[in-house]
């Protein structure tokens, strides 16, 4: 993932527009409530690295110092909440797609705080086309009303 600075070096000359959406709530997942980091090494279902949110959570499990094991990878979404229906372990997700039947988890459970995910709109113009306009725009529309963002 690169940061606004890390965009400008890859395109010099330009200026990198930076706009933050809409933040998210990263949450521990299971299909069990009941689940607790007695549970040890704490079964992990996450997408294969590199990933923003697999590396958020094993840094917050490492700093914690909970034990944990990835029991599974996988390259779809699917994937991951099938296993995770199934009970093979915790994952790190938003709210975004979480099947029903599904727990959210924390510090009940013994697990640490999650940083905050954002989605950010970086642009090059200080004044957009038409379409980068129309794009934002319906990126704002499609985000109003989601149960995305669980703020704590």
């Amino acid at each position: 993932m690169r940061s606004a600075g890390q965009l400008g070096q890859l395109l010099p000359g330009n200026t990198v527009i930076r706009r933050t959406l809409q933040p998210f709530a990263m949450q521990w997942i299971s299909n069990d409530d009941s689940l607790t980091t007695a549970l040890q090494p704490l079964p992990l279902i996450l997408f294969e690295a590199p990933c923003l949110l697999r590396q958020r959570a094993l840094a917050a499990l490492d700093q914690a110092g909970i034990p944990w094991r990835i029991v599974m990878t996988s390259h779809s979404l699917a994937g991951i909440w099938a296993a995770v229906q199934a009970g093979l372990g915790v994952t790190v997700r938003t709210l975004a797609g979480m099947p029903s039947g599904l727990q959210l988890l924390g510090k009940a459970q013994g697990l640490p705080d999650l940083p905050q995910l954002e989605l950010v709109l970086h642009r090059l113009e200080a004044t957009p086309s038409m379409a980068v306009q129309c794009l934002q725009r319906c990126l704002l529309e499609s985000l109003e009303n989601q149960p995305l963002s669980l703020h704590r």
